[in-house]
């Protein structure tokens, strides 16, 4: 998870990242989170890129999506990225990259493999709040 503040990068943690209802959680996240807080109550903008595949460029990961693709052309895409990544987020980036959830392997261009591959290296998360320290797992401080 990589964290930037106005545009510019701060902090890079890998671990674990949780989506839940209220946003995401998990100790990558609690990790980068003090950074983040500070810069909210700064009133700066705040964003969090996750990658899923922090070992794989997005060049490798696309022609990994393609192979894949190529192997299964008549089943959905969103079916064969499941095997990838969870089934609650493959529709969801599909719907990010604009490729219509019943969309066919075969149906998916280079360009939109990309995208995916892209999204999947640096998935863009606005921060707009936290939880408060009501639902602290921790708190800052020596």
């Amino acid at each position: 998870v990589g964290l930037y503040i106005n545009g510019s990068f701060e902090q890079e943690i890998l671990g674990d990242v949780l989506f839940t209802a209220y946003g995401v959680s998990g100790f990558a996240i609690l990790d980068i989170s003090q950074r983040a807080v500070l810069a909210l109550t700064q009133f700066y903008d705040v964003e969090l890129r996750v990658n899923f595949f922090p070992k794989t460029n997005p060049n490798d990961l696309a022609n990994q999506i393609q192979t894949l693709f190529k192997n299964l052309p008549k089943q959905k895409a969103v079916d064969i990225l499941t095997g990838l990544i969870s089934n609650k987020i493959a529709p969801i980036l599909l719907e990010i990259c604009k490729i219509d959830i019943n969309t066919k392997a075969d149906d998916i261009n280079t360009k939109q493999i990309k995208s995916l591959a892209h999204q999947l290296n640096s998935w863009r998360l606005k921060v707009v709040d936290t939880q408060g320290f009501s639902h602290a797992e921790a708190s800052g401080g020596g």
